[in-house]
């Protein structure tokens, strides 16, 4: 089934139908032009379980109703549990959190680092996360996700260090991609063996006194290689080579 016959909805206990949100009905009302009896699948982000289903009423809203379970397994194996992106012009932010999304990352935090080129304020916060959940949604859409990564926005260090607190578990790896010398080769570190927390700069770079904050915090230099990246080919690039180096000290 194509996948943009997919809607994401968190289902209740023993619920035979579900009401699409006004964005999903648009989409399958309006864009896929699909009608009474479509088959779709709905995708529970809260436990992973998808479900067949079909839209049992157009009007005056979508309903669809739950046929059977495809899917039970309630986790997903997901290396970079998240990507810390130094915020860049917006086009980029919002690439980075598209594919971010489509490569199975957890959580994407935006960080505004002291040379982020885009500036923002507390009050674009929430209109700059429900634009990058959206981001998100459809992305994970397209890819055939059965979850959804969370967004989130970090205004300072202090910022970033309570949002990690909240969801790095002891134990994880936490990686920060550096130009710096001292910064070690991503195949020489000790295999990942836990999901890993990921962190690229912006396009100046980190400032010293970040760097140095970052490994008070935990984190680890690493470089991607002899290559000059643009801050979002190193994210795009740094997840993939981080998702290869944990399936393979897996196995």
């Amino acid at each position: 089934m194509p996948h943009e016959r997919r809607i994401f909805i968190s289902v209740p206990p023993s619920a035979t139908e579900v009401v699409a949100s006004a964005a999903d009905a648009h989409h399958l009302r309006d864009v896929l032009r699909l009608s009474e009896g479509a088959h779709l699948t709905v995708a529970d982000p809260s436990t992973g379980i998808e479900y067949d289903a079909v839209i049992s009423a157009l009007a005056p809203e979508v309903r669809v109703k739950l046929i059977a379970k495809l899917f039970m397994s309630s986790s997903e194996v997901t290396p970079v549990k998240s990507l810390v992106f130094a915020l860049c012009k917006n086009p980029v932010n919002d690439l980075v959190c598209e594919k971010a999304a489509e490569l199975g990352v957890e959580h994407i935090i935006f960080w505004q680092a002291e040379r982020s080129i885009l500036s923002l304020s507390p009050e674009d916060r929430p209109k700059k996360i429900a634009r990058w959940q959206k981001i998100v949604e459809s992305a994970a859409r397209q890819s055939g996700k059965r979850f959804l990564a969370h967004v989130d926005l970090a205004l300072t260090l202090g910022d970033l260090r309570q949002t990690l607190h909240k969801i790095a578990a002891p134990g994880e790896r936490l990686l920060c991609c550096s130009l710096s010398e001292s910064a070690q080769a991503l195949h020489k570190i000790q295999p990942l063996h836990t999901p890993t927390h990921m962190l690229v700069g912006p396009a100046g770079d980190l400032t010293q006194a970040e760097e140095q904050s970052l490994q008070e915090l935990g984190f680890e230099l690493i470089s991607l290689g002899h290559n000059l990246l643009r801050a979002e080919t190193a994210a795009i690039a740094g997840i993939g080579m981080l998702q290869a180096e944990y399936h393979h000290a897996m196995l």
